[in-house]
């Protein structure tokens, strides 16, 4: 007679998913970075800043994802996320090192 719904848990196969898009939206910097050869170095840098956080929580939202069914999806989101947080780092000590030879000269 109680039609009181309890509330679903998260599905995990939604965290592998978000992981997985997190982790390609952490990658623009490396993308941006090589397709311009270095000519939108600031606009890397910017950028950079921007996708760190995004890079967490795809790791973060991967591990949680492990136990799914999409287990491939949030490996690839963790290897993708990874790879994100790693260069986006890269790109602002790059970005940081440049302005301070751009100042020097």
């Amino acid at each position: 007679m109680n039609n009181i719904q309890t509330p679903s848990k998260p599905d995990p196969v939604s965290k592998a998913k978000f992981s997985l898009i997190c982790g390609i939206i952490s990658i623009l910097p490396i993308l941006l970075t090589l397709i311009t050869m270095y000519r939108a170095v600031m606009f890397a840098w910017m950028l950079s800043l921007i996708t760190v956080p995004g890079a967490i929580i795809g790791i973060i939202l991967g591990i949680l994802a492990l136990k799914s069914t999409k287990k491939n999806l949030a490996i690839t989101g963790i290897i993708l996320s990874l790879i994100g947080l790693t260069t986006s780092i890269y790109i602002y000590d790059l970005f940081k090192n440049w302005r301070s030879i751009k100042d020097n000269n």
